[in-house]
């Protein structure tokens, strides 16, 4: 009966934060959303991973950025959820870490040996979470490296999951190229809020070339031909990368690899081309 309840409980939380998110900013949720539903409606087992992996993660990023209202300490709640997800000893209340107990439980039962554990997919996701909002609470520029590194981590969850649920061939490191183009494309578009907020997603090493900080005026960085170079180049470079990556999606078979293509290597490659767009612009703003 205990167990029941937690499930009935775990799929009431599922549609809670589903209809918060639509709520909240519906062109931005909605593309998720929809990939849940369309998910749940192929394929039982598979969608109710996705729906559940999905509205987990986006609640603790929502709480942790503030979108959430919230009674106490955001990130001692997060890290409360992580130990919970890391140790597999969950809180009997029936919280939000329900989600991804019941994802994870799924997962378990659906992955291959190539594939990491979902344990440990769900916690690169929090402590990316954690990771962004202390270096933007410090305005903190990082390494070119470590920065690529940040991309691959903070956007990589999703495609992980998707690998895992449909028990893929595929590994996470053979489709490293999407995750990346997706935070490069987002630090295109999202260049001014980032920074507004402290948030910095170019190189220390680019600044520092510049003469520049992550203190300078935003219109001043967008002038600097060094700036532009650097995104530039590495849009160049992730747009050839998803190039190959969707030849060897499209001449593998499954389900997933489809999905992955005509989905998430479609979107971000349309991504890349409006961040382009927008970095052409940027040699037009006046100092």
């Amino acid at each position: 009966m205990k167990l029941i309840e937690g499930r009935e409980r775990a799929e009431t939380m599922c549609i809670n934060e589903a209809s918060r998110l639509l709520r909240h900013n519906l062109p931005k949720y909605a593309g998720g959303v929809a990939v849940f539903a369309l998910l749940s409606a192929t394929n039982r087992e598979i969608g109710s991973i996705a729906r559940h992996s999905y509205c987990f993660l986006r609640h603790v990023d929502d709480v942790i950025d503030g979108e959430i209202p919230f009674e106490g300490d955001p990130r001692a709640y997060v890290i409360n959820l992580r130990d919970q997800i890391e140790s597999g000893h969950y809180s009997q209340d029936f919280s939000e870490v329900g989600m991804a107990q019941k994802a994870i439980s799924l997962l378990e039962r659906a992955r291959q040996p190539w594939h990491p554990t979902p344990q440990a997919v769900f916690l690169e996701a929090i402590d990316s979470m954690v990771f962004d909002i202390e270096r933007r609470e410090q305005r903190r520029a990082l390494g070119a490296e470590e920065l690529m590194a940040y991309h691959l981590h903070a956007n990589n969850a999703s495609h992980s999951l998707i690998l895992m649920a449909t028990g893929s061939h595929l590994a996470p490191d053979e489709i490293v190229a999407l995750p990346i183009s997706e935070g490069i494309g987002s630090s295109v578009r999202d260049i001014e809020r980032d920074w507004t907020e402290g948030t910095i997603n170019i190189p220390r090493e680019v600044l520092e070339k510049t003469g520049l900080t992550s203190n300078s005026p935003l219109n001043k960085v967008l002038a600097a031909l060094p700036v532009r170079k650097w995104f530039e180049q590495e849009l160049a470079i992730c747009r050839g990368n998803l190039s190959i990556l969707r030849h060897m999606l499209n001449t593998t078979t499954g389900v997933t690899a489809r999905t992955l293509s005509g989905l998430y290597v479609y979107q971000a490659t349309k991504g890349l081309e409006k961040a382009s767009e927008a970095v052409a612009g940027w040699s037009k703003q006046i100092i």
